[in-house]
C-alpha cells in the first residue's frame, strides 16, 4: 500500500519489484497494489514490470500517468479502473499487461492515447472511447486479440494511424468518424469477425495498405467520397467473403479504379 501522504511516484520507483531479477515475466508476485487517494502523478516507467495481482485501480485524485508507467504487468489479471481526472493516456503505459480484463473504459475528458498504450492486452474483451478523444496514435490496441464487440470512433478522431486495431479479431462492427481523413497501414488487419456494411465517410483522402487486409466477414464497402482517395496496396485483399462484398462509391464520382483487390467498383451511392 502505498501510504496516504504521496503525491508523485517517481521515474521507475517500483519496476521490476516483485520479478526475480527483473528478468522473468510473472513469477514473484508481490500481492495487491493499492494507491492511496491524493495521488497525483504516476510518473514513467514507475510500475513497469511489477509483479502486483488482482485489479489494478488508478485514483481519481491522479491526473498524470507516464509512459510505460504499467508496462508489462503480467500478474494484474482482474479489471483496470483509470483515473476520471486525466486527459492523457501516454505511450506503452498498460502495454502487454496482458492478463488484465473486462472493458478498457477510456475517461471522458481524454483526448490522446499514445502508441502501443494497451498492445497486447490480451484479456480486454470491450472498448469504449469517449467524445472527448482527438487522437489515436499508432499500435495503440495492436493485438489485443480477445477485444470484440463494437468499435465507435469518436467524430474528433479524423485518423487512424498504422496497425491501430491490428489483429483485434473479434471486433464485430465498426463505426468511424464522419470526419475520417486517413486509415492507416494494417490500421484493421485482420479483423476478421468484422461484419456488415463498411461505411468510409465523403471525408476520407487515402486509406493505406493492407487497411483493412483479412477483414473476411465484411459484406458491402461504401466509399463516400466523391474524388477516389488514395488506396494502397492491398488495403481491401483477402476479403474472400463467400460472396465478396463490392466496393460502392457516389454516382458521378471521379478517379477509381474499376476495383481494388478484385473487389468490383459500382458508383450507386
Amino acid at each position: 500500500e502505498i501510504p496516504s501522504n504521496v503525491k508523485t511516484i517517481g521515474e521507475s520507483a517500483f519496476s521490476a519489484f516483485g520479478q526475480e531479477g527483473g528478468s522473468q515475466r510473472g513469477v514473484n508476485a508481490c500481492g495487491t497494489l493499492t494507491l492511496n487517494e491524493g495521488l497525483q502523478t504516476i510518473e514513467t516507467s514507475a510500475f513497469s514490470s511489477f509483479g502486483g495481482v488482482g485489479d489494478l485501480i488508478i485514483p481519481d485524485s491522479v491526473t498524470t500517468i507516464g509512459v510505460a508507467a504499467f508496462f508489462d504487468c503480467p500478474n494484474f489479471d482482474g479489471i483496470l479502473k483509470i483515473s476520471k481526472n486525466i486527459t492523457r493516456i501516454e505511450s506503452v503505459a498498460f502495454s502487454r499487461s496482458d492478463k488484465l480484463r473486462g472493458t478498457i473504459n477510456i475517461p471522458d475528458g481524454v483526448t490522446f492515447i499514445g502508441s502501443g498504450a494497451f498492445q497486447s492486452c490480451f484479456g480486454f474483451t470491450r472498448l469504449n472511447l469517449p467524445d472527448s478523444l482527438e487522437v489515436i496514435q499508432g499500435s495503440a490496441f495492436f493485438l489485443c486479440n480477445s477485444l470484440g464487440g463494437d468499435i465507435f470512433i469518436p467524430d474528433k478522431v479524423t485518423r487512424i494511424e498504422t496497425q491501430t486495431f491490428y489483429g483485434c479479431y473479434p471486433i464485430r462492427s465498426l463505426r468511424l468518424s464522419p470526419f475520417t481523413t486517413y486509415l492507416g497501414p494494417n490500421c484493421f488487419y485482420n479483423c476478421v469477425s468484422l461484419a456488415g456494411v463498411l461505411d468510409i465517410p465523403n471525408t476520407i483522402t487515402e486509406i493505406a495498405f493492407k487497411a483493412f487486409q483479412f477483414c473476411s466477414s465484411v459484406s458491402r464497402i461504401n466509399i463516400r467520397a466523391a474524388t477516389a482517395p488514395i488506396i494502397g496496396a492491398q488495403a481491401f485483399d483477402d476479403m474472400d467473403s463467400v460472396v465478396p462484398p463490392v466496393i460502392h462509391v457516389p454516382v458521378g464520382a471521379v478517379g477509381y479504379a474499376a476495383s481494388y483487390d478484385g473487389l468490383t467498383v459500382v458508383y450507386d451511392l
